[in-house]
């Protein structure tokens, strides 16, 4: 029977890199953490921290922070979660559990580690890749976690981080634009319509055939 034991899946070494990471980041990001408490609860009536059951190590159930995706701030008020052991600074992304019940036995194996905040998935062009590579990635951070390993994936965390609010400040701008043109081009396309019926009724109206000119009568107002 496997064992639910967080710790067997957390070498020493990780351990303590997490509780250094740690403790060193907090306070630098209390402050952070504390304005983006203030500006939800201004905005929102809701919590300002959100919690969800997700899958864990082996399939185990840990608290999730409210998402704020682009950024990944979303992910900080987790680290609750990697100081008390449940999660890892590094790891595979957590999942819910409808999604977990769809995984096929092999790409449970995502899980034979703890989760992290972030890992070889986020770093490894997260929004241009499937599913499987998706999990691909996962095992094989899993298989071949190191502190080399570890230490790399946290310092291309940022720049990673930072391409993906470039990439979503464009394509809602790349959506922006194109909402503008589609509206200018209905707008345009709505006053040369005004324009030229007058001039086809006019040029219509000229003939002296009395059939055709009802036929188009006709086809203009039905």
């Amino acid at each position: 029977m496997q064992t639910r034991n967080p710790s067997s899946a957390n070498p020493p070494w990780k351990r303590r890199l997490d509780l250094v990471l740690v403790v060193v980041a907090l306070p630098l990001l209390l402050p952070l953490m504390a304005l983006i408490v203030l500006i939800i609860r201004m905005v929102s009536t809701g919590p300002a921290i959100f919690k969800q059951e997700r899958i864990g190590y082996l399939g185990g159930l840990i608290p999730f922070g409210r998402l704020l995706r682009a950024s990944g701030l979303d992910e900080l008020p987790q680290l609750i979660n990697v100081l008390f052991g449940d999660m890892s600074l590094v790891g595979p992304r957590p999942c819910v559990s409808y999604e977990y019940e769809k995984y096929l036995p092999w790409q449970r194996e995502r899980f034979n580690t703890l989760p992290g905040l972030t890992g070889l998935w986020q770093v490894s062009g997260k929004n241009h890749t499937t599913f499987t590579e998706m999990i691909q990635l996962d095992i094989k951070y899993s298989q071949n976690k190191t502190l080399w390993l570890d230490l790399k994936i946290i310092f291309k965390t940022i720049p990673a981080l930072m391409i993906q609010m470039w990439e979503t400040w464009l394509k809602k701008n790349s959506r922006s634009r194109a909402a503008q043109l589609k509206t200018s081009n209905s707008a345009r396309s709505g006053n040369d319509g005004c324009l030229s019926q007058p001039a086809f009724m006019t040029v219509a109206s000229g003939g002296t055939d009395t059939e055709q000119r009802r036929k188009l009568k006709r086809n203009l107002y039905g």
